[in-house]
């Protein structure tokens, strides 16, 4: 940057090429005299009435706009990083203030980072379509040809046995009172005459009608409300027909009670594979993430490149389940495996989410926190305590949730960052003396600070933002579960209300019986 900061054009605003950001106030960003014609114009564009409008509010002139994108970032990456060291740091105050700045640019990075990552899940998308015959269908009453589906994309009417997307079906249910194809009354559902329709159209071959009462007749579904008495060898018939005519939901059922050795089929290792195989190749999203597991875990022997191609496709819509899709990228992305590059936040955003769907195992655990730390230090060149900045907290809650799980490197980890933070105030910065132990936060128990006035200081300033509470390991019937996590309703402590399905295929609600066991 120049000597002479006066010579250089103050822009007020940046924007990540599609929105400006007012909230984003980054001064002097870039010596436009060191700047050529072309690139000078790579940072500007045409503004919508919008963006305008919200200049006229914000008293900004659009000449001091500057757009970042994916094209021009790299000429003002290293002028970003000087601004933020020239920044000082003396005081509490200036402390924060440089924070925003490195969380405003990182935010952009981000956006930019998405933006770049979208085009790849759709050019995987696009290759899957090439390889493989994939499942699609038209919805009758939009057009829309709907793939790379998860069984929550589409719904099945029953009266008719015509499938619709699940846009259309929920504008339609405010307007159309019924079915918004055959008018089948809404008393239709549920009532004899629909379990009758049902088991007609499953008798026809409908593929969609054998596979819906077969989740009746085996308690996949409650069909004791529908007048469907529990019947398993019933419902396995059904799902093998609707499996043998190629429905990709039925194959992926099917290979998963086959896999379990559950629903009263008996365990096929190999048939499974294969059912699975034929379910995402078909494009359904829930088998791709299972297949995407099975890949990369050598259950099928290694194949790191397809199972990267398939846990791609798994988010490319709204998978309902995560049998590792996510930790897949994630843990690829933190080392820069298989093909794709290191990348911290996107490392960041795909074991956080697997973190969240509550069944990550110990590794995907300490792998979360690792990112977490590691897009914390990039984002702020070193590891941030500013309270609304600091990512201690979050990185503490997944060690311990790996801890709980006998991760003994994650045991290590969380050792080597409480032996850091515990020696220095969280909001003033002080350095704890030799014999000087410092209070910690009583929520997170990950944070340290000298003093009270400093712990209420830091709350008030940010802390209360990112402050997760200390994971406590669960309790009672809940130690049985997934992550310690449990549906709604369930007593964690007894199991009570939860429902399960036997050995030999039949469900059980727990609780139930007499003896309330």
């Amino acid at each position: 940057m120049g000597d002479d900061d006066s010579d250089q054009p103050t822009i007020d605003l940046v924007a990540d090429g599609h929105e400006v950001l007012p909230e984003l106030p980054i001064q002097r960003l870039v010596d436009f005299e060191r700047l050529t014609v072309e690139e000078k114009e790579s940072f500007r564009r045409e503004l919508t009435e919008e963006q305008k409008e919200i200049l006229r509010q914000s008293n900004v002139e659009p000449e001091n706009i500057m757009f970042i994108t994916r094209d021009n970032i790299h000429l003002v990456e290293n002028q970003m990083l000087k601004l933020h060291e020239s920044m000082p740091t003396s005081t509490i105050e200036e402390r924060h203030l440089k924070a925003e700045e490195q969380k405003g640019w990182a935010n952009l990075q981000s956006n930019i980072q998405l933006e770049i990552e979208k085009e790849r899940i759709l050019e995987a998308r696009k290759k899957h379509e090439e390889m493989f015959d994939t499942w699609k269908i038209d919805c009758p009453i939009c057009l829309e040809n709907i793939s790379f589906r998860s069984s929550q994309v589409c719904h099945f009417n029953v009266c008719c046995g015509v499938e619709i997307c699940k846009s259309c079906d929920e504008a339609m249910r405010g307007r159309v009172k019924g079915c918004p194809l055959c008018r089948a009354p809404s008393r239709f559902y549920g009532s004899p005459a629909w379990l009758k329709s049902l088991k007609r159209s499953a008798k026809r071959g409908v593929a969609g009608a054998q596979h819906y009462l077969s989740a009746l007749f085996s308690a996949t579904l409650d069909g004791s409300k529908f007048g469907v008495r529990q019947d398993i060898g019933e419902g396995n018939r059904l799902l093998f027909l609707a499996a043998e005519q190629g429905y990709p939901l039925a194959q992926y059922q099917l290979g998963l009670n086959m896999m379990l050795g559950s629903g009263g089929i008996e365990r096929d290792i190999e048939r499974s594979r294969e059912l699975l195989r034929l379910a995402a190749e078909a494009g359904l999203l829930d088998a791709c993430s299972t297949r995407a597991n099975s890949l990369y875990s050598d259950e099928e022997g290694s194949d790191n490149s397809l199972a990267i191609q398939y846990a791609t496709v798994a988010v490319a819509g709204s998978c309902d389940i995560d049998q590792g899709h996510n930790s897949i990228l994630g843990k690829s992305f933190l080392y820069g495996l298989d093909d794709l590059p290191k990348n911290g936040f996107l490392a960041q955003h795909y074991l956080t989410a697997a973190v969240r769907k509550g069944l990550a195992s110990a590794e995907t655990l300490r792998l979360c926190g690792q990112a977490i730390l590691e897009q914390n230090k990039a984002t702020y060149g070193e590891l941030c305590l500013v309270p609304g900045h600091c990512s201690v907290s979050d990185a503490m809650y997944c060690f311990d949730r790996a801890i709980d799980r006998d991760d003994s490197e994650a045991k290590s980890l969380a050792r080597e960052l409480l032996d850091v933070v515990s020696r220095q105030c969280a909001f003033c910065g002080r350095e704890a003396k030799d014999d000087e132990t410092f209070m910690k936060c009583g929520k997170c128990q990950a944070v340290h600070y000298c003093q009270k006035s400093c712990q209420v200081a830091a709350w008030k300033s940010g802390h209360k933002i990112n402050c997760t509470a200390k994971y406590k390991p669960p309790t009672g019937f809940a130690k049985l579960m997934p992550g310690g996590i449990l549906p709604p309703g369930v007593d964690p402590e007894t199991g009570a209300g939860l429902r399960i399905m036997l050995p030999d295929g039949t469900c059980h609600t727990i609780g139930s019986d007499a003896n309330g066991k």
